[in-house]
């Protein structure tokens, strides 16, 4: 039979498990909607991560400089970052972050987003240097400056 301290300390390592795993569970919501009001499906146009990105790695950290981490801007390691960003028509700024090796980059990307279309946040490294650019997903054409 275990004794009291052993199955108290026991009972505070799965305790602390289930709190992480939980963490994980509650990680940021898949889609962001970045403007007041209701949802307008046929007005915004959506930003995303490209999803051949690693996990966690391309992140969209603000977008007019309004935070998107549902922590309110911390960190957490379970993620707290969307992967696709809703915004209404019209210019506007995403600050992105891509960490791919041994590079990092934080950047402020500008673009005009029209409604109804979908872009794709895509980065690249090499050596130290990275970078980061926003894509039109129908044409594929750069759309950031």
């Amino acid at each position: 039979m275990l004794s009291k301290k052993c199955r108290q300390t026991a009972a505070a390592v799965v305790c602390v498990l289930v709190f992480e795993l939980c963490s994980g569970c509650s990680s940021a919501p898949r889609h962001v909607q970045m403007y007041d009001g209701p949802e307008r499906r046929e007005a915004q146009a959506i930003a995303k991560v490209d999803p051949t990105a690693p996990q966690g790695r391309l992140r969209i950290l603000a977008v007019d400089g309004n935070p998107t981490s549902t922590t309110g801007g911390v960190v957490m390691n379970n993620g707290n970052w969307p992967v696709s960003v809703g915004v209404l028509p019209g210019e506007h700024t995403l600050r992105c972050e891509s960490v791919v090796g041994t590079a990092s980059v934080v950047a402020d990307l500008r673009w005009l987003a029209r409604a109804g279309e979908t872009y794709l946040i895509k980065s690249e490294a090499r050596g130290y240097y990275a970078q980061i650019w926003i894509l039109d997903a129908r044409t594929s054409l750069k759309v950031s400056y």
